[in-house]
């Protein structure tokens, strides 16, 4: 994957290069947990993952030191629950397309780019996403 330059430089915003979190609950994603890094990973391993929620633009931007419209990163939503699905919905300033949901199988993951459109709102485009029932 890439992630744009900023214009003019090769500064990537301070952004690490992949960011690791897991999580056992289903709730709204926080900033962080979004924008740790130019690939950001998130898992959940609720028994029920049921929906999870991406915070406002606003949020995201805000996390960001240096953030700037234009700027994109990776990021995967891993469901590590063989039994349940799990369902990314997006808060109304960020612009969700394609799949959303993934169905129950471990470790079955969903990668979206996302960028920002302005300081305010943002897309978030499913770009593919795969599974398997091993780490």
């Amino acid at each position: 994957f890439s992630v744009v330059q900023k214009a003019g430089g090769d500064n990537w915003i301070g952004l690490p290069s992949t960011s690791y979190l897991t999580n056992t609950t289903t709730t709204t994603f926080l900033a962080a947990q979004m924008t740790g890094g130019k690939l950001s990973v998130y898992t959940s391993t609720a028994a029920t993952p049921g929906s999870l929620v991406t915070p406002t633009a606003t949020a995201l931007f805000a996390a960001i030191q240096g953030a700037y419209v234009g700027l994109k990163w990776i990021f995967r939503v891993i469901n590590d629950v063989a039994t349940n699905s799990l369902t990314v919905t997006a808060d109304g300033s960020v612009t969700l397309s394609g799949k959303t949901t993934y169905v129950a199988t471990p470790y079955g993951s969903m990668d979206f780019e996302m960028t920002f459109t302005s300081p305010t709102a943002a897309t978030m485009k499913y770009i593919g996403g795969g599974q398997s029932t091993t780490v």
